[in-house]
């Protein structure tokens, strides 16, 4: 069957139903169910074609001018953190369009899974890049606004974020003050860095039962009324 057509074993069009079970077992337990619409099919068929991966990353949209995309991205170059396993991550980035033209830099470290929250020290170690990532945002070039989180690329248009209030039930979520702003200055929002407000960050979080086959089958056993 073709790849534009499958996704995870589910057919694309599934998860414009709401079936979107796969997703969550990949990572995706900050989103909620209205994230999964119409343009969820151009991203995944697009991320299909790129790569089998499921990012973690920083991804800011940085708006028409994608000369601000390299801007922010230049911002990340060469930088290196040594985590608390020992283990040392790299930045690397990437600039691209989304459905609406609009230019977006994705930062995604090195020596990380990319198969999604597949145990508790991915969680962990996520979170602490997660972290540090929020931190060298706070000196960056201009964006509109920015999400650290698994495949958070497109997570929103900037149309879709104007005009969908869910949006900004993401915890992590930065924002402009112009585009804060122009959202009605929700009051759950507070200082980032100078011009830049956010809902602070509450790491990841690793769901056994979201990713063990296992644990998923006891579970349906329980849910079987005899």
């Amino acid at each position: 069957m073709a790849l534009a057509k499958i996704w995870c074993g589910t057919p694309i069009s599934d998860y414009a139903k709401g079936n979107y079970s796969d997703l969550i077992s990949l990572g995706f337990s900050h989103c909620p169910k209205s994230i999964v619409h119409f343009s969820l099919e151009q991203r995944l068929i697009r991320r299909s074609v790129t790569a089998m991966a499921w990012l973690f990353s920083l991804s800011a949209e940085c708006g028409v001018e994608q000369a601000t995309a390299e801007q922010f991205a230049h911002h990340f170059d060469r930088i290196s953190w040594v985590l608390s396993n020992g283990g040392q991550s790299q930045s690397r980035s990437g600039i691209f369009q989304d459905i609406e033209q609009n230019w977006w830099c994705r930062i995604y470290p090195s020596s990380i899974s990319e198969q999604g929250i597949d145990a508790p020290e991915t969680a962990y170690l996520m979170t602490e890049l997660g972290l540090l990532l929020y931190q060298h945002l706070r000196s960056a070039p201009v964006f509109r606004y920015a999400l650290v989180g698994v495949e958070v690329d497109e997570f929103r248009t900037y149309s879709e974020l104007l005009t969908d209030s869910s949006t900004l039930a993401f915890p992590g979520l930065v924002l402009a003050n112009p585009v804060w702003q122009t959202v009605g200055s929700p009051p759950v929002f507070r200082a980032f860095s100078p011009g830049y407000v956010w809902q602070p960050y509450e790491g990841e979080v690793y769901k056994p039962l979201m990713v063990s086959s296992d644990l998923k089958n006891k579970l349906n056993d329980l849910l079987i009324v005899r």
